[in-house]
């Protein structure tokens, strides 16, 4: 197969990361990174370098670590206290389970909400620290969006060149 068809079909099926990136806890990096290793194999490693995949993979990582750790932070700087923050972290992966894409969202609020309300929180602060979880998962996800981005310029690049 022509290499310029190859690394087409390759970006095609990258595209679908995009979609992911919107969907808390979606590893929409490692699918990128799991595509490009695909692509390494078939081509013999000879246009993407061991170099260029570790600078890949500390793309992949930020981005692991921005999408766990943007509504926690989010929900810290709102004020949440640390059993509300371990509370939406179970929130949002059970969340993510029970209703993609969104639900991740939606349990994050409210495992932060209802235990910061049992802690005996007014109602207002609750709520504060609830709404910086959202924040900080809507700014997360605005960085993958970035992260995803800059993987498929640089994998391209580095294929190309």
């Amino acid at each position: 197969m022509a290499y310029p068809i190859f690394l087409t079909i390759t970006a095609l099926l990258m595209l679908p990361a995009f979609w992911f990136v919107f969907v808390p806890l979606m590893p929409a990096l490692p699918y990128l990174f799991l595509v490009s290793i695909i692509f390494g194999f078939f081509d013999g490693f000879t246009h993407v370098t061991a170099s260029n995949y570790w600078i890949l993979g500390a793309v992949v990582v930020l981005s692991i670590l921005v999408d766990y750790f943007s509504g926690i932070l989010g929900a810290r700087y709102g004020g949440a206290s640390r059993q509300a923050l371990i509370a939406g972290l179970f929130g949002l992966f059970v969340g993510t389970l029970l209703a993609p894409p969104l639900g991740g969202l939606v349990g994050l609020f409210i495992a932060v909400l209802l235990a910061e309300l049992a802690a005996g929180v007014s109602e207002r602060r609750a709520l504060r620290a609830a709404a910086g979880a959202i924040v900080g998962s809507i700014i997360g996800v605005a960085a993958n969006v970035f992260l995803a981005a800059l993987f498929f310029v640089l994998f391209l690049l580095f294929a190309a060149f």
